[in-house]
């Protein structure tokens, strides 16, 4: 006598051994899997990208005024950065080390107020993998700082007055004769004169994202 097996048992057989043949691979994978994600989270702590420096590309590195603020976009609270000023010999003039995300330049400093130009490269304290690439800054010429001053004595009052605004103001003007690290320098001194006033801001991230220096990149 033939005996007919049961259709839902078969399934059932089926299924338990689906699954069991599931269980074996992933007993067999896990520690694989476990092993890619820490090796991946080690790399990534080891390596990491290169520092998103917000400065324009050369052919916007000219700068007007004495100073200037470098400011990158910043990785976690409480990082150490090196900021490294060099010639275009590449031989280092000023190193500056620093917690935040920005630090502001005097080119009338000693170690640099002999040089027209500087490659300003930033990085993670002690982890050279996150060094950004060089970025040239130089100064103004002289017969280009001519045209701008005699623009800016033409200037209404306004925009010579140390208020919030009137960096805004300046910053625009800047921006307007190509002087972008100028601009970016003033519209972070508006923002440090009315930090409450998110209008700054928001005008402040415009100028970046419409120059190609949007840190969200």
């Amino acid at each position: 006598m033939t005996t007919l097996s049961h259709p839902h048992r078969a399934v059932g057989g089926r299924l338990r051994v689906m699954i069991m043949t599931a269980n074996v691979v992933l007993s067999r994978q896990m520690p694989i899997l476990f092993f890619a994600f820490c090796l991946r989270s080690v790399c990534a702590q080891s390596y990491p990208e290169p520092v998103k420096v917000l400065l324009p590309g050369k052919d916007h590195a000219e700068v007007y005024n004495p100073t200037f603020v470098i400011r990158w976009k910043s990785a976690d609270h409480g990082t150490s950065y090196k900021v490294t000023l060099k010639d275009l010999f590449e031989e280092e003039l000023l190193k500056i080390e620093t917690t935040g995300n920005r630090v502001d330049v005097d080119w009338r400093n000693l170690k640099i107020a002999d040089t027209d130009a500087l490659l300003v490269e930033v990085q993670i304290k002690g982890n050279n993998g996150s060094k950004s690439p060089p970025n040239l800054v130089k100064k103004l010429s002289t017969k280009a700082r001519a045209v701008i001053d005699k623009l800016l004595s033409a200037e209404v009052l306004a925009i010579k007055a140390e208020d919030a605004h009137s960096k805004l103001l300046r910053a625009l003007f800047y921006e307007e004769h190509h002087l972008l690290i100028d601009a970016l320098t003033a519209y972070e001194h508006a923002i440090a004169l009315a930090p409450d006033a998110a209008e700054y801001r928001v005008a402040y991230e415009a100028f970046l994202i419409r120059n190609g220096m949007d840190a969200t990149e």
